[in-house]
């Protein structure tokens, strides 16, 4: 085949967006004609990487393709739909979320992966070709995001050994950090601020949540983009088991809510009950409803998650 759709999943983290660039570039070294695609735009953390302006921000795609891949999405809703798969010859799925549904032609899923951009390297690794240095700079990143910096229990010995190879292929960890982890505006430090000053803890002491909303963009003079990262310096605190992140979107009450879990409990099983989902230990979901409403019945819900697995353990 010859001509090449690459999509991912609605606000692409570092994971999708690395590994959409790694196949990409692959795929284009080898002679294809690729177009990279999502329905929101790139993070601009991710700015650095290689043939980044070449992901298209597009609501309804109207062109056919030999084969389109779809990325680190669990399912086609994920996309957006941004594209019929009547326009797309061959479909395939490659994903490692644990509730990803087979909803193509070919279907390339191991929740058993740290991640989406692993499983693009081992595909790489598989064919007849070298990784590229573009190639081995992007998947490295996407790992260390969805493996928090390897620091995450879906950190294991592959994952190690892939990185390893990535080094050898001429990647910098320092540069890569410096990128991730060392890049931060004004207005996001702000934003970070007006966020943590909403920090709650639930009298329980396994919960703390905090808020997002329109008057902090503003207030910080910062973007829906600029809040990558943000849960996890709350995952900071000692003793907490759960962090819920509340976040107002562009659109009216529909609120982007965050889980992260410590240790025992499976927020993608949470994520699931609001139509969302992900990992055990990181997952989300879009609920509507104005901030406080969504804040009540998720954290209802997420109390008696508590409270059945302090019975049943």
């Amino acid at each position: 085949n010859n001509n090449f759709f690459i999509g991912g999943h609605v606000k692409p983290d570092g994971d999708c967006v690395s590994a959409q660039l790694a196949l990409a570039l692959f795929l284009k070294r080898i002679g294809k004609k690729v177009f990279v695609a999502n329905r929101d735009p790139v993070p601009p953390l991710y700015n650095f990487l290689p043939g980044i302006k070449n992901i298209k921000k597009i609501k309804d795609l109207r062109r056919r393709f030999d084969v389109g891949f779809f990325l680190d999405t669990s399912n086609i809703e994920r996309t957006g739909n941004i594209i019929d798969l009547r326009q797309i010859g061959v479909v395939i799925n490659i994903d490692h979320h644990v509730d990803s549904i087979r909803f193509a032609d070919y279907n390339l899923i191991d929740p058993q992966a740290s991640s989406t951009s692993e499983l693009i390297y081992l595909l790489i690794k598989n064919s007849k070709y070298p990784i590229g240095q573009n190639e081995a700079l992007c998947l490295y990143t996407g790992i260390v995001m969805d493996t928090g910096g390897f620091q995450q229990l879906n950190t294991t010995c592959m994952t190690h050994e892939v990185v390893a190879d990535l080094l050898e292929e001429g990647v910098k960890p320092y540069y890569v950090s410096q990128k991730l982890y060392k890049n931060k505006t004004a207005s996001e430090l702000k934003l970070m601020g007006l966020s943590l000053s909403t920090l709650e803890l639930d009298s329980s002491g396994q919960i703390v949540f905090l808020k997002l909303t329109n008057k902090m963009y503003k207030k910080a003079k910062s973007s829906q983009e600029e809040t990558e990262g943000l849960i996890d310096y709350v995952n900071l605190i000692s003793g907490v088991e759960i962090i819920i992140l509340f976040k107002e979107t562009e659109k009216r009450n529909v609120i982007k809510v965050s889980l992260r879990s410590r240790d025992k409990i499976d927020v993608n099983n949470i994520a699931k009950i609001f139509g969302g989902g992900g990992h055990r230990k990181a997952a989300g979901c879009m609920i509507k409803g104005t901030i406080l409403e969504v804040q009540e019945k998720v954290l209802k819900h997420t109390r008696k998650v508590l409270r059945n697995y302090g019975r049943s353990s």
